[in-house]
């Protein structure tokens, strides 16, 4: 069976006219990787073997280490790079790999102007997110999504086109929001939201997508402001900051229960320990976003 390293370097030489380098283990731990496209910068792919985290004496400390060393100065200089955990692979290789696809530049684009933005219902985007984010899907009170009509198939991958049959539309895109907070700001209620989960079709980029959903759930709802979280796993957070939002504070680590062969991770609190059998893990955090709808709707 081939390491998680070796079967990711793999995939990767599969990808059309992408350059890989492997680079020097780091203290045992991490196996990194540059995965680089003529049309991206270079993307860092630091992975986590489930077998290298539970021989490492030190591991919290070497993943910290690493992380501000390395990871977070590959985002200063090139903008994206990954902390990927074996257990993301191997319980969402196809999540996982769209979005290494993404950050590379080889996603299909589909322009966010073709499509309609409308509401949808509790059931259809559970199974859209739980098929399309690394997450999957969780409670909140409002679901939007973006459809693509028939009319526009022809800007879809013909595989794509072949698989929707009949179908007059094409859900391309989710969103999903929070209860609204209220509290008083400047002598007036203020209305405070909370942009939940956010996923495009796989192997998919909805150019404005996000933006549009925004908007469209803004309006609808008369929000001040929208906060959300960018898991610094994956993200500084960059491609909110393009759309408006601004950071204004971090979170600190969470561990999480990883058991094989599902790969299923479990927050754990700060007095639970993982199941018999199972492997805890610790992510690097996140980062908290805001963006304020005072000046401008979107």
């Amino acid at each position: 069976m081939l390491t998680v390293t070796d079967e990711i370097a793999h995939w990767a030489r599969e990808l059309p006219n992408c350059r890989i380098e492997k680079l020097p283990l780091f203290n045992g731990l991490i196996a990194p990787l540059i995965l680089e496209h003529p049309s991206k910068p270079p993307v860092l792919v630091a992975i986590v073997s489930l077998q290298a985290w539970q021989n490492a004496p030190n591991g919290r400390q070497d993943l910290r280490c690493y992380y501000i060393q390395y990871i977070q100065a590959h985002r200063n200089r090139y903008g994206a790079a990954v902390l990927l955990w074996e257990d993301q692979w191997r319980g969402k290789k196809s999540i996982v790999q769209s979005r290494l696809r993404g950050l590379i530049g080889l996603s299909e684009t589909l322009p966010g102007r073709l499509t309609q933005v409308r509401r949808v219902d509790k059931a259809t985007s559970k199974q859209f997110l739980n098929n399309h984010h690394l997450q999957g899907a969780t409670m909140s009170k409002y679901q939007f999504g973006l459809y693509l009509p028939k009319q526009y198939f022809r800007v879809l991958n013909p595989s794509l086109q072949m698989v929707t049959g009949d179908s007059e539309e094409l859900l391309v895109s989710v969103a999903t929001f929070s209860h609204v907070r209220v509290f008083k700001k400047k002598g007036r209620p203020y209305r405070s939201f909370e942009l939940i989960r956010f996923a495009n079709l796989i192997d998919h980029t909805v150019v404005g997508g996000l933006s549009k959903l925004i908007k469209a759930f803004s309006l609808e709802v008369h929000a001040d402001d929208l906060m959300t979280y960018a898991d610094l796993d994956w993200s500084d957070g960059s491609g909110y900051e393009r759309l408006g939002f601004a950071p204004i504070s971090c979170s600190p680590a969470v561990s999480f229960s990883i058991g094989a062969p599902q790969w299923q991770r479990v927050a754990l609190s700060p007095t639970s320990q993982p199941v018999d059998g199972n492997t805890e893990i610790w992510n690097q955090g996140s980062v908290k976003l805001v963006k304020s709808f005072d000046a401008s709707p979107c």
